[in-house]
């Protein structure tokens, strides 16, 4: 018997901001652990295209996610969304940054 195949999305990661580098992850519906990792550098497209992904060009759609992610002005929200490629960007709201967290400052 052939296992049906599970929707794929993407989840994206500022690491760094200057120059702006992204982590990105590819998961299956369902699963607890991601598929694979890329890393994303828009402004270095001699890296691969600027993508470690491995299309190798300076067009995949990883890169597209960013490019459009920075002209959106959600750059900096990336943690909270998904993309995939029949629904686009969904919004997570399960998923917080650490500054959103109500952590007491003797415990931070």
């Amino acid at each position: 018997m052939v296992r049906a195949k599970l929707p794929i999305y993407y989840t994206f990661r500022v690491v760094e901001q200057e120059p702006l580098k992204v982590e990105c992850k590819k998961w299956e519906e369902g699963s607890d652990l991601p598929m694979e990792t890329y890393k994303i550098e828009p402004d270095n497209p001699s890296i691969h295209g600027g993508c470690s992904c491995p299309a190798w060009t300076n067009n995949c759609k990883h890169m597209k996610c960013v490019k459009e992610a920075r002209q959106d002005g959600k750059i900096n929200e990336l943690y909270h969304w998904k993309w995939d490629e029949k629904a686009g960007w969904t919004r997570i709201d399960d998923i917080r940054s650490i500054e959103e967290f109500d952590i007491p400052p003797e415990i931070g």
